[in-house]
């Protein structure tokens, strides 16, 4: 466009495309999509932010490193969110954009967003694996599997510094301005393809890879719900990130980039924070436990329950005492488990970071596989003992 202009134009007269017949470039106020680039954005990681402070919280001070990666990713997310902010004006159609708003300002900020996405993803993502690595890591082939896809994310994110490097950024000699003319950066449009479409994979992988053993877990048909709702919350990600993929398959048209653009933003953002949702959900699913264990509906509904059976020795607790209890059940060390011939029997010791009831009743062991609702081995009977609250206090059950 800009070669078809007579010398001494003013840039800022002229869009920065051709628009279709019949269409009359609007600079003043056009339709945009930064409202929904800005309120989607905000939304998602503002439920990112208050499921990141409840994991840190609930985990405080037994910090490992799935937290601060998530910490780490919360950055990530937080900066390339006020990237996207800057160029939203760009959020509409690209002959609606003058053509001055191009230029080495512009470029920079595209290398950096290029720069930051990569390092959000692998944040992100791999706070993911390392939550199933904690949960699963008994079972040795899904340990494989979990070591194969941080690989995987490694490779995919980190590749793309270099790629940005060499294809958004000046060569020896170069400006940035010369970019503007230079068919170098429409590389980057391929790669981001082949991002998109590999990212559309690993999501797919992210949200199947604990169903196998979560379906065939020996509980109820709404505790199944419960933990597989933990894990659904990846869904959103999975449409994201095929969202993303259409319209960086849109941007091989070169004829309204600067609108597909904020569409990929904007889809960039959700699954980003998604995954940063889906590593944090157990803990924040221990917080609402928490509380509703400390208000005051339960507290009436716990008096009505047992109001009846004050003359019993023994006071079984209600379901709704503990609503979540495949994630962090009572403290206790549990190890007797009874294989299918009933004829040996094997402990595990799942060492873990102290849930709310240790820092109430003292310190005891948590058990992460207990706390999800699975058995520790994956198979066979398990032993279900139940005890009254009063006894519980001053014993350990082993």
């Amino acid at each position: 466009m800009a070669s078809q202009l007579p010398p001494g134009a003013n840039l800022c007269d002229y869009p920065a495309s051709t628009p279709p017949d019949g269409v009359t470039p609007n600079f003043v106020d056009p339709y945009s999509l930064a409202p929904v680039v800005t309120a989607t954005s905000a939304l998602t990681y503002s439920i990112a932010i208050l499921f990141t402070i409840a994991r840190l919280y609930f985990y405080f001070p037994k910090w490992k490193l799935s937290d601060c990666f998530v910490i780490i990713a919360v950055a990530f997310s937080g900066g390339y969110m006020g990237i996207i902010f800057w160029l939203n004006k760009y959020a509409r159609h690209e002959w609606n954009v003058p053509l001055c708003w191009f230029n080495a300002s512009y470029m920079k900020v595209l290398y950096a967003q290029g720069v930051v996405a990569g390092m959000m993803f692998f944040f992100s993502k791999i706070s993911v694996f390392l939550l199933y690595l904690s949960i699963f890591s008994i079972d040795r082939p899904m340990q494989i599997a979990i070591y194969a896809g941080i690989a995987f994310t490694t490779a995919l994110n980190w590749s793309s510094i270099p790629l940005e490097s060499y294809y958004s950024a000046p060569h020896v000699g170069d400006t940035w301005e010369s970019l503007l003319l230079s068919q170098q950066p429409n590389h980057n449009i391929t790669y981001g393809i082949v991002h998109g479409a590999l990212s559309v994979v690993l999501d797919v992988y992210i949200f199947i890879l604990p169903m196998p053993i979560i379906l065939s877990l020996n509980m109820t048909a709404r505790k199944r719900l419960q933990v597989l709702g933990v894990f659904l919350t990846a869904l959103m990600g999975i449409v994201a990130s095929v969202v993303s993929l259409v319209y960086r398959i849109r941007l091989r048209n070169l004829q309204d980039n600067t609108w597909a653009q904020a569409c990929v933003y904007a889809c960039v953002l959700v699954e980003t924070n998604v995954a940063i949702m889906v590593s944090s959900m157990p803990a924040a699913s221990g917080i609402m436990r928490r509380q509703f264990r400390e208000s005051s509906l339960f507290h009436s509904f716990q008096k009505s329950t047992f109001s009846s059976n004050d003359g019993s020795a023994t006071k079984r607790q209600p379901y709704f005492q503990n609503p979540l209890s495949f994630f962090h059940t009572r403290s206790r060390s549990v190890k007797s488990t009874l294989n299918r011939g009933l004829s040996s029997e094997s402990s595990y010791e799942l060492q873990l970071r102290p849930s709310d009831l240790d820092m109430e009743m003292g310190n005891y062991r948590q058990h992460r596989m207990e706390d999800m609702g699975f058995s520790p081995s994956g198979r066979g009977i398990i032993r279900t003992i139940q005890i009254d609250q009063e006894s519980f206090n001053n014993m350990t059950i082993k």
